[in-house]
């Protein structure tokens, strides 16, 4: 749950303005967890060091990283403070943490379906930014979707290898 500081923020302004910055700081939580589970998995692939799926894991985890500062970027230019404390990010995630010891397959199959969630979180806050007049969001929240979807179709044949 979030402290008073970062929940509260959120309701400043109108509800659609707060709906906006909720559902940004939801991503942001959502791309962290996604993004050290990928992180995780490079380190435990079972294939030859530097394969493709190693540098697909390794590629989506930066991809992550970047998305949460440009989200945070966004939250801040609404107005609203981005979450930064594991806890919090991990309580309003709705991704799962890495999977302990499981295969290569498995593996891209897990971050393949992070990626179909964040592809459609993405899409509905692109929707949720236009009915707002929000272009900016509305934008980085497409090309997050874009990003994803690709990620995914990716990890597919990783997955199918």
């Amino acid at each position: 749950m979030l402290d008073t500081k970062f929940s509260t923020q959120y309701e400043i302004g109108d509800s659609r303005t707060a709906a906006l910055r909720h559902a940004i700081q939801q991503l942001i939580a959502d791309l962290r967890i996604a993004a050290e589970k990928a992180q995780t998995y490079t380190w435990n692939v079972d294939s030859a060091p530097y394969g493709p799926a190693e540098r697909l894991f390794r590629e989506i985890a930066l991809d992550h990283f970047d998305g949460q500062d440009d989200a945070a970027e966004r939250l801040r230019a609404l107005g609203a403070y981005a979450e930064g404390r594991q806890s919090a990010l991990r309580a309003i995630s709705r991704l799962s943490e890495s999977a302990a010891h499981i295969g290569e397959t498995e593996m891209a199959e897990e971050i393949r379906g992070d990626q179909m969630s964040l592809a459609e979180a993405c899409r509905r806050l692109a929707a949720q930014a236009l009915e707002d007049d929000d272009g900016a969001t509305a934008d980085l929240a497409a090309e997050r979707a874009r990003r994803h979807e690709a990620f995914a179709a990716r990890l597919r044949m990783v997955a199918h290898d």
